[in-house]
């Protein structure tokens, strides 16, 4: 089974130095707030346009000189075949393993929830203590690490941002910089592969900020492939087209959840969605069903030319 492989008078030590500064949470902080200030500027901008433009029909295009920065690809695990673990039941005495065996079994990477039911961070870190995340006590990030070091596990991480362009900007910035530096420790430690969620509506006016947050995401996990996960209800507007277009020129991929549907209504949600499916790297849920179910799903995935998928 092929699993996926992959900080006066002074004494000298009280002297300061730029040595002993942790430079990379400052620069972080630096690349979140000169990004975050982009899209205010450009989302100003798209308000003035939309303004002056009340009388004729709106454009997807902006004409104005700003062009919004970029990041480098990361290419996802090719033929990713994950299976949800939940952590949120892990006994502090107990091993690990009776959250992940299954999963580990039957496919080639596992599925880890960063948040419970509750929105708590499943685990408690140092730095979800140090930017104050409610989170649970019964597991720590050091000791999920290691489990799956053991294991040689390929994680991939699932989290539900708070993150909202309705926010008050220097609220939004806060949050977008805190999930951020979150998300940088878990990827850094554990996980091979994000996939962030926003459960605030996308559109052409906001995009911007959504953008920005990937943006910044992938600048601060530069190796790890940073996916969206995109409602079926948002991929299937037309008017969302340049909207799916501006994320998805950013993520590394895109996932989209279909456990509640068989394979005929898998087949009907995907066909429409071929030129999304066919342009960027895709990943799709699916549910738990008996062999011959899944066969059919997994072969209706097969024949629309995706390869990758969770189990949930």
């Amino acid at each position: 089974r092929a699993i996926l492989e992959e900080k006066g008078k002074l004494s000298k030590n009280a002297r300061f130095s730029p040595k002993r500064i942790k430079w990379t949470p400052i620069i972080i902080i630096l690349c979140l707030l000169a990004t975050f200030i982009f899209a205010m500027i450009f989302g100003n901008a798209l308000g003035k346009k939309a303004a002056n433009s009340q009388s004729t029909t709106p454009s997807d295009n902006l004409d104005s000189n700003i062009v919004p920065p970029t990041a480098d690809k990361v290419a996802p695990q090719d033929k990713l075949n994950a299976y949800f673990a939940d952590m949120t039941g892990a006994d502090p005495e107990k091993s690990l393993s009776e959250q992940t065996a299954s999963a580990r079994d039957r496919g080639n990477a596992l599925l880890i929830e960063l948040k419970n039911e509750a929105g708590e961070i499943i685990y408690s870190s140092d730095k979800a203590a140090e930017l104050g995340f409610a989170h649970a006590d019964n597991l720590t990030l050091s000791r999920l690490t290691n489990h799956f070091e053991y294991y040689r596990d390929f994680a991939v991480a699932h989290f539900k941002s708070n993150f909202s362009a309705e926010l008050d900007k220097e609220k939004a910035l806060l949050l977008q910089t805190n999930e951020i530096l979150l998300l940088k420790e878990a990827a850094d430690t554990a996980f091979g592969q994000i996939i962030i969620e926003f459960d605030s509506s996308i559109n052409k006016d906001n995009l911007i900020y959504y953008q920005t947050y990937l943006l910044n995401l992938k600048l601060a996990c530069p190796t790890t492939p940073i996916g969206i996960k995109l409602q079926h209800g948002f991929l299937n507007s037309s008017d969302n087209a340049s909207s799916i277009s501006g994320l998805l020129n950013i993520a590394d991929f895109f996932v989209l959840d279909l456990k509640d549907s068989d394979a005929n209504g898998i087949k009907d949600t995907l066909s429409p969605l071929i030129y999304f499916t066919e342009r960027y790297d895709c990943v799709i849920i699916i549910s738990d069903a008996d062999e011959v179910t899944f066969a059919e799903n997994i072969k209706v995935i097969e024949d629309k030319g995706i390869e990758n998928y969770i189990v949930k």
